[in-house]
C-alpha cells in the first residue's frame, strides 16, 4: 500500500477524506444506479409494459447475486482496512486469493441452481404468462454470467480497501459504459429485446472482471489472485463474517421485494412496472449516500482499530451532516419533479399515475437515509457483524414485511407506497441506538475488549 493512502486515513480533514475516499465511491454508486437503470430505460423505449414488468420481477433475482458478492467484497473491505490498521500485512494476500476462488466458487454453485430450478424461481417472484416468459430469457443469461457479475462486485469493494477508491471506480465506469454502449445496439438495434439487455449487463462485468485482474495483477503487491496464497485459515473466513450483515441485507431486500411484487400485483402488472420504475428513480438519493458510506469504510475500520476515537466522532458527526442535508435536499427536488422523472422511462398515463403515488412514498423517509446508512457501514467497520446484521433484519424482514401487509391492509396500495417510509424511520432509532453503544466501547474507551482477527 502507498504511504500516503494509509495517511489519509489516519490524519486527513474531512474534506479530503471525501474528496479522496467518498466522491469516488459516490460515482461507483451511481454507475450501479445506472446499471439498473439501463435496461428498464432501453426496455420501456419497446413500449413493452410485460418487459418492463418482467424486469421489475427479476430484480430480487439480482440483488441476491449482489448479496453475495457483498459478503465476500464488502467483508474482504473491512478485513483487510483492520489488518492494515494493526500492521498485519502479511495476510493480505491469503486473504484475497480466498476472496478470489470463493467468488468463483459462488458463481458456479448460482449459475448451475439458477438453470436447475428455474422454474421454482420464477414462481416464488410472482412471474406469470408473458412476463413470466421474458422474464425466464433474462434471467437465465444472468445466471450463466454470475461468476462474472460476482468477482466485479467482490473485487470492485476489495480495492478500496487501502484508499484505492478511484480503481474501484474506473473498474465499475468501465462496465457501465459497455453496458450503456450495447443496450440501445442490442436491445433497440438487434431487436433482441430484454434477452439483449441481460448479454449488456454480462458483458458490462466482464469488462470490469478484466481491468480488476490486470489492476490486481500489475499495480497492487500486497493482494493476490495466485491460488498459491489461497488459505483456509481462521483470519480470511473473518471476510464472510464481516460481511454478512451486508450481504443479509441484499438478500433479505431481493426477499422483501418478492412479497411486496406479489402484493403489488393484485393491482396488476401496471403497478408492478410503476414500482420498478419510482424505486429506479428514488435509487440515486440511497445509493449516493451508501457510497459516501461505503467510502468511509476504510476510514472508520482503521481509526477504531487504532483507537483514535476522536477523529473517528468527528468523522460520524461530519458525515451524519453532510447525508442527511443532502438527502432531504434530493428527495424534495425529485418529489416536485416526479412527473417529468417518471415520463423518462414510460409515458403512459395510468403508469404515471401509480409511479407519482410510489415515488412520493418511497422518499418520504429520505431524512433518516443517512442515519441507517451510517449506522451499519460504522457497525460494519468497526468488526461488529452482529449489531449490523441486526439492523439489516429490522430494515429488511423483522418490520419491513409486517409493514407492507399491515399498510395494504388499511390503506391499499397507497399503503404499499409508504412502507418502505414507515420501516425506515423504525429502523433510523435502532441504527442509532447501536452505533452510540458500539462508539462507547471502542478503543481508547474503559468498556473497550480487543477482538481477534
Amino acid at each position: 500500500m502507498k504511504e500516503s493512502s494509509e495517511m489519509i486515513l489516519q490524519n486527513a480533514s474531512m474534506k479530503k477524506l471525501f474528496l479522496n475516499l467518498c466522491i469516488p465511491t459516490i460515482v461507483v454508486m451511481i454507475v450501479v444506479v445506472l446499471y439498473n437503470m439501463t435496461d428498464i430505460f432501453f426496455i420501456g423505449k419497446t413500449g413493452d409494459l410485460d418487459q418492463v414488468a418482467a424486469i421489475s420481477l427479476s430484480g430480487p433475482y439480482f440483488s441476491a447475486l449482489q448479496g453475495l458478492g457483498t459478503l465476500l467484497g464488502g467483508g474482504g473491505c473491512i478485513l483487510i482496512s483492520m489488518l492494515l490498521g494493526q500492521k498485519k500485512e502479511k495476510q493480505l494476500k491469503n486473504v484475497t486469493s480466498f476472496c478470489c476462488y470463493s467468488s468463483l466458487l459462488l458463481g458456479i454453485v448460482f449459475a448451475t441452481v439458477t438453470l436447475l430450478f428455474m422454474e421454482p424461481v420464477m414462481t416464488v417472484l410472482g412471474a406469470a404468462g408473458q412476463t413470466r416468459a421474458y422474464a425466464v430469457r433474462y434471467i437465465r443469461i444472468l445466471g450463466l454470467g454470475a461468476p462474472a457479475i460476482l468477482f466485479a462486485g467482490v473485487f470492485a469493494n476489495i480495492i478500496r480497501a487501502d484508499g484505492s477508491a478511484l480503481q474501484s471506480m474506473i473498474a465499475n465506469g468501465a462496465g457501465t459504459l459497455t453496458n450503456i454502449l450495447l443496450d440501445p445496439v442490442l436491445i433497440l438495434g438487434l431487436r433482441m429485446g430484454i434477452e439483449g439487455a441481460a448479454i449488456a449487463t454480462v458483458a458490462g462485468n466482464l469488462v470490469s472482471c478484466i481491468y480488476l485482474a490486470w489492476y490486481i495483477g500489475t499495480r497492487q503487491k500486497h493482494f493476490s489472485l495466485h491460488i498459491k496464497d489461497l488459505s483456509l485459515s481462521r483470519t480470511v473466513w473473518q471476510a464472510p463474517i464481516l460481511g454478512a450483515p451486508q450481504a443479509i441485507s441484499t438478500i433479505l431486500m431481493s426477499f422483501s421485494h418478492v412479497f411486496a411484487n406479489r402484493l403489488l400485483l393484485t393491482y396488476g402488472d401496471i403497478a408492478v412496472a410503476a414500482s420498478g420504475i419510482a424505486s429506479k428513480a428514488g435509487m440515486l438519493i440511497v445509493m449516493i449516500i451508501m457510497g459516501i458510506c461505503m467510502g468511509l469504510q476504510p476510514a472508520i475500520s482503521y481509526n477504531y482499530a487504532a483507537g483514535n476515537k476522536g477523529r473517528l466522532r468527528k468523522i460520524i458527526l461530519t458525515f451524519l451532516s453532510v447525508t442527511t442535508i443532502f438527502s432531504c435536499l434530493a428527495a424534495g427536488l425529485i418529489i416536485l419533479r416526479r412527473d417529468p422523472v417518471i415520463r423518462i422511462f414510460m409515458k403512459e398515463e395510468a403508469l404515471s399515475e401509480y409511479g407519482r403515488m410510489m415515488l412520493t412514498g418511497s422518499l418520504a423517509g429520505a431524512p433518516v437515509y443517512g442515519i441507517i446508512q451510517l449506522s451499519t457501514a460504522f457497525l460494519q467497520a468497526a468488526g461488529k457483524p452482529a449489531c449490523a446484521t441486526v439492523l439489516s433484519l429490522l430494515q429488511k424482514a423483522v418490520v419491513y414485511v409486517p409493514a407492507l401487509y399491515l399498510m395494504n391492509l388499511c390503506f391499499g396500495l397507497g399503503g404499499l407506497s409508504f412502507a418502505p417510509s414507515v420501516t425506515d424511520i423504525i429502523v433510523s432509532i435502532a441504527g442509532a441506538l447501536f452505533a452510540v453503544q458500539c462508539y462507547r466501547s471502542a478503543p481508547g474507551s474503559p468498556e473497550f475488549t480487543p477482538e481477534p482477527v
